[in-house]
């Protein structure tokens, strides 16, 4: 039915969608870095983007795992799709373009909502995209670069994704790696109410991690590293210190999280939280 609405809303306003990206099953860390975005630099191409003819919306979605742009393209767009991802990021297509996927019409359009539900996502069902998806949403409109039909589309994946989580039993049920850790330490009698917990890592698993334990009543302390945007996105109610300092904290911390990044033989990275504990209280 929804998928019926999105034709429907294409054919009515002349429009196609496009869908062109990399993800960890195209590349490893290496290569998907060289497609991510700083806030600064989505709010540059968004703006850039907007006033190229033929594009009529565009969303960019950037997470540790994926880079998506997300386009609503008018009869006058004449440019390969492919091309113009590598060229916003000063890359070669002939280089890098193996590494990217690309998908029109209601195939970009059914592979939007599978990643809405968490079915594309190295941990079935996990819950982050829907925020992820919902903040490139608004990021985008804050800068005038959606559109009808992406605010339409959007909304709809948003949608699809929560009752695909409510209404679906996935095989995990623990959908992300730092929920996964901290459930399965709390399963073994862990309380985490008063305890120093140290994050190291400030990305969005870290800022995941954080609040995680910060709804859980402890005292979490979070690394901090400055990048080109100079943008540090952490719960506001953690304490902060850089990560150069992370061992003196460590002297005093009765856990700390870490998210890493491993090879399997099948060639996949897969994320997931380690975990120590020095003095950790059970109930």
């Amino acid at each position: 039915m929804i998928l019926r609405q999105i034709n429907m809303i294409q054919m009515r306003w002349n429009m196609d969608i496009t869908m062109v990206g990399i993800d960890y099953t195209d590349a490893g860390l290496d290569i998907r870095g060289k497609f991510s975005y700083t806030k600064r630099e989505q709010e540059k191409t968004i703006t850039a983007l907007r006033k190229k003819e033929g594009i009529s919306g565009c969303i960019l979605l950037s997470t540790c795992n994926r880079t998506e742009l997300v386009l609503s393209r008018t009869r006058e767009w004449e440019r390969e799709e492919r091309s113009l991802f590598c060229e916003l990021k000063g890359q070669s297509v002939e280089e890098y373009g193996s590494y990217l996927h690309l998908r029109r019409g209601m195939d970009a359009v059914k592979d939007l909502f599978a990643l809405a539900g968490g079915l594309k996502s190295q941990i079935l069902g996990e819950d982050q995209i829907l925020t992820q998806m919902k903040d490139a949403a608004d990021f985008s409109r804050k800068f005038f670069g959606t559109d009808k039909i992406l605010e339409t589309l959007f909304r709809m994946a948003v949608t699809a994704g929560k009752e695909i989580k409510t209404n679906i039993n996935l095989p995990s049920s623990n959908r992300s790696a730092p929920l996964a850790a901290i459930s399965g330490l709390e399963q073994k009698g862990a309380a985490f109410k008063g305890e120093r917990c140290l994050v190291i890592g400030n990305g969005a698993m870290g800022k995941l991690t954080a609040q995680l334990l910060l709804d859980r009543g402890a005292d979490v302390t979070v690394t901090i590293r400055r990048y080109r945007s100079g943008i540090v996105d952490v719960p506001v109610e953690a304490a902060r210190i850089d990560y150069s300092k992370r061992y003196e904290k460590l002297r005093n911390a009765a856990m700390f999280f870490r998210q890493r990044q491993v090879q399997t033989q099948q060639s996949r990275r897969i994320n997931w939280m380690r975990v120590r504990c020095r003095r950790i209280r059970f109930s």
